[in-house]
């Protein structure tokens, strides 16, 4: 029995020394370290406990169980990715300990009950070998598509966290969550767009290229999944571009039955009196859609539509330009509105920064991103406070962050313009040192000159 103990207690070390060396990559990767933790410990407590019943029963001295080798601590910079050849090493180690372990088990347990002594040390044994069965073929599995889909020297950090280790999520942790989107759940995407976990949208971004063409058009179809952080902006801009458009045909359906075609016609073609605008919300709001739909027509480069939110959050969000390849993208705040109006007024007014501050910057491509918050429609003034609109801001910009393409070059700079600084501020204190390359704050009259302050940024002043 000792011999068998000295032989097996360390069958599950090396994979233990390489998991606790990735561990920093976080998401499932933590949860497969804490579980392949746990296996250990408790084969090394059942040969433990059979030991003791061995010299219990036999009244004999038995040498203790040696101590087990500590696993090596996480090396330095590691969390930016996973080597493949170390994940397949791993799988290599769970295999070999599998056999040894169902082995071992199955032996301790007859020599136990050949002495008539409790079998249950080596039903333990043979469950960690079962368990290290288990887990293989799944990760051999994902990584020889992951290889397939990446042939790369290295795994990034958010595909090991949430595609690599994806089978090992919490109930109802955002991977769980992510996978009931998958099947078409409202309530679950719900969740997930309350949520403000900065490392969200990584796991959104690995999940969305996991998911495949063929299973994409079900989560397509949910109610706001065009607001759901780290999805690719082409896919948030396709997806939002329709809803307004169902939006807009869903308002001027209902303005037909009550003014008649001819009128419907004028107003969406934005002719109307101003006191029929102050008493009809339909009216309103079918003119603040013509109004979105011809500031992103307007611009000098091509326009994407990344938030569109008028009835839950009132968030509002367009680029003009390519946030996921472009060397610059500055995102464009300002303060709470009351009303889409001057939201989209805000709108105008970073169109018009990038318009401005482009002929100026040569070689460096930009975008400009309007970024705003106006009370959702029907509130009647009962905005959400400062401090949401900040967290709202932080998790926008973990989506900038997480949906470029690892190891392109990019600037990310946030401009908050009068009021917009205060949302800034906070949403800085929400991020410390990780809201954005660059913070500007122009409060007051400094915010007459948005273009003059982003030159003077990009200049070096």
């Amino acid at each position: 029995m000792a011999e068998l103990a000295t032989e097996h207690r360390a069958d599950l070390d090396a994979a233990a020394r390489l998991m606790t060396a990735y561990a920093g990559v976080g998401g499932g990767a933590t949860h497969f370290t804490a579980n392949l933790a746990t296996q250990r410990g408790s084969l090394q407590s059942a040969l433990v406990v059979a030991l003791g019943s061995l010299a219990g029963a036999t009244h004999l001295a038995t040498p203790a169980l040696p101590t087990v080798a500590t696993p090596l601590p996480a090396a330095p910079g590691l969390h930016r990715g996973i080597e493949p050849e170390d994940v397949a090493e791993l799988v290599a180690e769970l295999e070999r300990a599998s056999t040894r372990l169902m082995l071992a088990g199955l032996q301790i347990r007859r020599e136990l009950a050949t002495l008539d002594l409790p079998a249950s040390p080596g039903w333990t044994i043979m469950r960690a070998g079962e368990w290290a069965d288990l887990q293989a073929p799944d990760l051999r599995r994902r990584l020889d598509r992951i290889r397939g889909q990446r042939p790369a020297r290295m795994i990034p950090a958010d595909v090991a966290a949430y595609d690599l280790f994806g089978a090992y999520a919490a109930h109802l942790d955002p991977d769980a969550l992510l996978g009931r989107v998958a099947v078409g759940d409202q309530s679950a995407l719900d969740r997930l767009l309350a949520m403000r976990d900065p490392a969200l949208p990584y796991r959104v971004n690995a999940w969305w290229r996991r998911l495949g063409p063929g299973a994409r058009p079900v989560p397509r179809r949910l109610r706001g999944i065009g607001s759901l952080n780290g999805l690719p902006w082409q896919v948030r801009d396709k997806v939002n571009r329709e809803r307004l458009a169902a939006e807009k045909a869903r308002v001027e359906l209902s303005l037909r039955q009550v003014y008649g075609a001819s009128i419907v016609a004028d107003l969406a073609a934005l002719n109307l009196p101003p006191s029929l605008m102050a008493h009809d919300e339909d009216v309103s709001l079918l003119t603040s859609l013509g109004q979105i739909e011809d500031e992103m027509a307007t611009g000098d480069v091509q326009s994407q539509l990344l938030t569109f939110e008028p009835h839950t959050t009132g968030q509002l969000a367009v680029a003009w330009g390519d946030p996921k390849h472009h060397d610059v993208t500055v995102t464009f705040v300002a303060g709470l509105r009351v009303g889409m109006r001057l939201l989209i007024r805000d709108l105008a007014h970073a169109r018009i920064l990038g318009r401005e501050t482009r002929p100026h910057l040569r070689s460096t491509r930009m975008t400009v991103i309007g970024w705003g918050a106006c009370f959702p429609i029907g509130t009647a003034g009962a905005g959400p406070p400062l401090e949401d609109r900040a967290r709202d801001l932080a998790a926008f910009s973990d989506a900038l962050a997480a949906a470029r393409p690892r190891g392109l070059p990019g600037r990310n700079v946030v401009l908050g313009v009068g009021d917009g600084t205060l949302i800034t501020g906070q949403a800085c204190l929400l991020r410390p040192g990780g809201l954005a390359d660059d913070v500007i704050g122009l409060p007051g009259r400094a915010a007459g000159n948005p273009s003059g302050a982003v030159l003077r940024l990009l200049n070096g002043e």
